[in-house]
């Protein structure tokens, strides 16, 4: 679990850094309202990471405390046993997916307006960056959707897969209070961003030099109208679910075709936590990114049992670090000779030191060039 938040910290920490250049790319550019919109989703969107990612490493450390346990595969049907938890997790994963209408929903609208906007004001080769960023952006979310959906769906809902998941414990008020105010503050700044983005416009138009005018007047209109919106989408979603509410509750266990007639099917034949993302490694990433395999090959009617291995690994380091640090690493070597490891022999090399220093700085005493 932890591992996924911190994978999910370098995709949002890129996030920022995407807005914070493309402010800059924009006020070098002579655009100072693109400008303005992009440093302030930037800046807005690092408050907001640190707001949904707090509360997500709590959820995580109440999951621990109540399972046992960090690995996902030996969890699974805790929103029963740890429903605060469950319910908190659930709000901190829709606004680190940037769904409205919680905060991660502004500030990715801001850099994704300033994106767009960018490439309307641009012309020929250089319209075409910014959209294609608008592209890369919107795939990464899509991703993030995937992964949170993933945490969410195999350590909370179906059946527990291990003895620690079927004796887990909701937390204390003391540890579900903190991640509570964080999920409220995550839904007062996505319903009113404008509060918290007039402190912010101030200090991105003092960052680019731009006229206090500009930084009071453009941007809280666009806010203003996103945060009716998310007001109307926060009714509508109140109004399904409880519409949705009665019939769920009759709803009663029925037996499906494609589960074999199974109406509880074994724990054994649920999704693991590698069976859900594998999909998207074999499907949505290139063959340089997708892990490498090993075992898992079923050959026969009754096979035995099999193991399933799997490897990242991380292209750049593979292609690029690892041949750059092996031939620094050889080279070192060729110097080896000079380890003789005698003393006498390093007390010369410190006295032809000495020597050459004090040589250079008579020369230089004389008027030398060098």
């Amino acid at each position: 679990v932890k591992r996924c938040l911190a994978y999910s910290t370098v995709e949002n920490v890129g996030l920022i850094f995407l807005a914070v250049g493309l402010g800059w790319y924009a006020a070098a550019s002579n655009l100072p309202e693109i400008a303005l919109l992009a440093l302030a989703g930037g800046l807005l969107h690092l408050w907001n990471h640190a707001l949904f990612k707090g509360l997500m490493f709590l959820g995580a450390g109440s999951l621990l405390h109540g399972t046992g346990t960090r690995d996902l595969d030996l969890m699974g049907g805790l929103l029963k046993r740890m429903p605060t938890t469950g319910a908190l997790l659930i709000g901190g994963s829709i606004a680190i997916c940037a769904l409205p209408p919680l905060n991660g929903f502004v500030s990715e609208w801001l850099i994704y307006r300033g994106l767009l906007q960018t490439g309307n004001a641009a012309s020929g080769l250089q319209a075409l960056y910014p959209l294609l960023l608008v592209g890369l952006l919107a795939l990464t979310g899509g991703l993030a959707v995937v992964v949170f959906t993933r945490l969410t769906g195999i350590a909370l809902l179906g059946q527990p897969r291990h003895h620690k998941a079927t004796l887990a414990h909701e937390s204390g008020g003391l540890m579900l209070l903190p991640m509570g105010i964080l999920l409220g503050l995550c839904l007062m700044i996505g319903l009113f961003p404008e509060v918290p983005l007039r402190l912010i416009i101030g200090i991105a138009g003092d960052c680019l030099h731009l006229p206090a005018n500009l930084a009071t007047t453009e941007l809280p209109v666009a806010i203003g109208q996103l945060s009716h919106s998310l007001l109307a989408v926060l009714a509508v979603i109140l109004l399904i679910a409880i519409g949705l509410r009665r019939p769920l509750r009759r709803r009663t266990a029925k037996r499906s075709t494609w589960g074999c007639g199974y109406a509880f099917p074994d724990v054994r034949m649920s999704y693991t936590a590698e069976g859900y993302a594998e999909l998207v490694q074999h499907q949505m990433l290139p063959q340089s990114l997708c892990p490498k395999e090993t075992g898992g090959k079923l050959r026969e009617i009754f096979p035995a049992r099999e193991t399933v291995s799997q490897k990242s690994t991380d292209p750049v380091f593979q292609k690029l670090f690892a041949p750059l640090f092996a031939e620094i690493a050889r080279r070192c070597n060729q110097l080896h000779w000079l380890q003789r490891g005698r003393m006498n022999i390093y007390l010369l090399y410190i006295f032809a030191s000495c020597i050459l220093l004090l040589a250079w700085s008579i020369l230089r005493e004389w008027g030398m060039p060098w």
